[in-house]
Parts: structure tokens; sequence; C-alpha cells
């Protein structure tokens, strides 16, 4: 079961990746649209990927990771 907030986040992270599946927005960016603190959204995050929807990689040092959709 995943929480109306992931469902919320999933939906936001969809918008940000159109057709391509991927996007990469910053924590900061995804807290300000969906009125979540960053630990929120992390929390969120940690969610959908457990839940087999998303994958998170790193793009590097000081820059936002890379969400693909599953």
């Amino acid at each position: 079961m995943v929480s109306n907030g992931a469902k919320l986040l999933w939906a936001r992270l969809a918008r940000y990746a159109g057709t391509r599946g991927q996007c990469y927005p910053l924590l900061s960016t995804l807290a300000v649209d969906l009125g979540f603190s960053e630990r929120q959204v992390q929390r969120y995050l940690a969610e959908l990927i457990s839940g087999g929807f998303l994958r998170a990689r790193q793009r590097g040092l000081n820059q936002s990771n890379l969400y693909e959709f599953l």
C-alpha cells in the first residue's frame, strides 16, 4: 500500500519526466511544489523506491538524483 503523499509525489515526478520516463528535480523543488518538507519528500521517495515504482541514481557530487520510472 502506498500513502497518498507518495502518490502525489509520483504524479509530480511523472509530469517532470514526460514521455522519457526520467527526471532529476531537486528535493527542494519537489517540496515547494507539493507543500511538504524536504524530509517528507525523502520518505515518500523511499516508499516509491522500495515499492518498485521508481529507481534513483546519483548523478554526481552536489547534483540531484536521476529518477527513473519502472
